[in-house]
């Protein structure tokens, strides 16, 4: 049996995101694992499947944070800055994790002061965890994730805004964050956009409601549309949320 493809050693390495450039370049995301803990990991490759040497010297690249976990997303700007999502660990709880990256692979230190933002939902969550982003025209960030409750007793949609500089977008529901319950234990959520801005978030949400599993038998899926300062939108399904 023949195999094709690339592989690029990382020790360790777990891939979770993809992107292309505008001039075809592949850039992937994922993780790496060493005995000093966890990174983000990226690797550019030029068209033809080798490793670009133009990307942080050898086509390889990786960012620490506290106790770092996952990489769970990624894009590229227009500029061509890229921005990869996921969850870090700072010893007790999990929190979204972005990092902002130029295009040579180095940490765009314009975003935040150093290239990577770290959000707490705030309340009783234990467990923060982006699941996807999408840029908006005017350059603004939208990040999708859930929060989870320390006794796994609920799991709620979390939606974040960014500026572009990295910073909270405090005209985003007044703070740059917001929660959705559907009632359930709710998962997974996916971003778009609609051309008039509106916010679509999808996802998963289970009727388990005393234990930290959901089983495929007891999930349903749930929608809800945000205006685009951050509330739901009552013109759908006349709450903004949807399960089925």
């Amino acid at each position: 049996m023949a195999i094709k493809g690339v592989i690029t050693n990382f020790d360790g390495g777990e891939e979770s995101s993809i992107d292309l450039q505008s001039d075809g370049k592949i850039i992937v995301g994922g993780n790496y694992s060493s005995d000093n803990g966890r990174y983000y990991a990226l690797a550019r490759y030029n068209n033809n499947g080798s490793l670009d040497a133009t990307f942080d010297s050898d086509g390889k690249g990786t960012t620490s944070f506290p106790l770092l976990l996952l990489v769970r997303a990624m894009t590229i700007q227009g500029d061509g800055k890229i921005l990869v999502a996921g969850f870090s660990h700072n010893g007790s709880n999990y929190d979204f994790g972005l990092v902002r990256y130029n295009n040579n692979g180095s940490l765009d230190v314009t975003f935040d002061g150093d290239g990577k933002v770290i959000t707490t939902l705030g309340g009783d969550s234990d467990s923060e965890t982006a699941t996807d982003m999408v840029l908006q025209p005017d350059g603004k960030i939208l990040v999708a994730g859930g929060i989870t409750s320390s006794d796994f007793m609920y799991r709620d949609f979390a939606l974040v805004r960014y500026n572009s500089d990295g910073s909270l977008d405090a005209t985003f529901d007044n703070d740059g964050k917001v929660t959705t319950d559907f009632g359930g234990k709710d998962y997974s959520p996916k971003i778009t956009l609609q051309a008039d801005g509106k916010i679509l978030v999808a996802g998963v949400s289970g009727t388990n409601s005393d234990s930290s599993k959901v089983t495929v038998d007891n999930t349903d899926f749930a929608l809800a549309r945000y205006n685009a300062d951050g509330s739901l939108d009552i013109t759908f399904d006349g709450d903004g949320a949807y399960s089925d």
